[in-house]
C-alpha cells in the first residue's frame, strides 16, 4: 500500500477514535434534546455511547434512520372497531407489548409510536365496550377507564407535538370533509424489523444488544 495512503488512513482512524472519546467525556454537559439528535445522527454502527443506566440513555432509540415512503391515505377494511378479525389486528400492530431491551443490563424500553398505537386500542376497546347491550334496564353507564382518560390526552399532546403542517384538501357543501391524498413518511416497516431483531436478541447495533 502506497505509504501516504496508510498514513491517511492511521490520522483517520485516530481522529475518528479521538472523536468518540471526547464525546463520551463531554456527553453529560450536552443538553438531551441535542444529545439525542446527536445519537441518532451519528449513527455509529458497534459503538454504543450510553450505558442504559439511570438517566443515561437517548431521547430516541439510535437505530439507522428510516428511509422516506408514501402512504396513501385511505379507508380499509382492516383495523375495524369491533368484528372477528379486529382485536388480532390491533394487537399486532405492537409485537410482545412493544418492549425493547437496551443496554447491558437488558433494559426495557419502549417507542412513542408504540404507545400512540397501543393507546388508540385501548380508547377502541373502551368504545367497544360502551356500546355492548346492556342487561339492566337502564341504558348502559359504562365509564371511560382511567387508562382510556389518559390515552385520550396522551394522544392530544402527541397531535400538537407533530404539528403536521400538511394540507388537505376540503370538499363538500354545505358539511365540509376532509380528504388527505397521499403522505410521505418513515419507513414503518423497517422500525418493526429493528424490534422484531431486538425482542429476538439478533439487534446488530451495539445500542439494542
Amino acid at each position: 500500500m502506497n505509504p501516504r495512503l496508510s498514513l491517511l488512513l492511521l490520522v483517520g482512524v485516530i481522529f475518528t477514535k479521538c472523536f468518540v472519546t471526547l464525546l463520551l467525556q463531554h456527553r453529560r454537559a450536552l443538553p438531551r434534546s441535542l444529545e439525542g439528535t446527536l445519537a441518532a445522527d451519528l449513527e455509529l454502527e458497534g459503538v454504543d455511547l450510553y450505558s442504559y443506566r439511570g438517566s443515561d440513555y437517548p431521547l430516541a432509540w439510535p437505530i439507522p434512520r428510516p428511509a422516506m415512503v408514501r402512504m396513501f391515505i385511505e379507508d380499509t377494511v382492516r383495523y375495524q372497531m369491533d368484528n372477528e378479525d379486529s382485536h388480532a389486528e390491533w394487537e399486532a400492530l405492537v409485537p410482545n407489548d412493544g418492549i425493547m431491551y437496551l443496554g447491558a443490563d437488558k433494559r426495557p424500553f419502549s417507542i412513542s409510536m408504540f404507545h400512540q398505537l397501543r393507546c388508540l386500542n385501548i380508547v377502541r376497546r373502551d368504545l367497544v365496550e360502551a356500546h355492548k347491550p346492556s342487561d339492566s334496564e337502564k341504558t348502559n353507564q359504562h365509564q371511560p377507564t382511567d387508562l382510556s382518560r389518559h390515552c385520550i390526552n396522551y394522544l392530544r399532546q402527541m397531535i400538537l407535538c407533530q404539528s403536521d403542517l400538511r394540507l388537505d384538501t376540503l370538499l363538500g357543501k354545505p358539511k365540509v370533509q376532509a380528504f388527505p391524498d397521499i403522505y410521505e413518511c418513515k419507513d414503518w416497516e423497517s422500525i418493526y424489523n429493528e424490534v422484531r431483531s431486538n425482542q429476538a436478541g439478533t439487534t446488530s447495533g451495539a445500542a439494542g444488544a
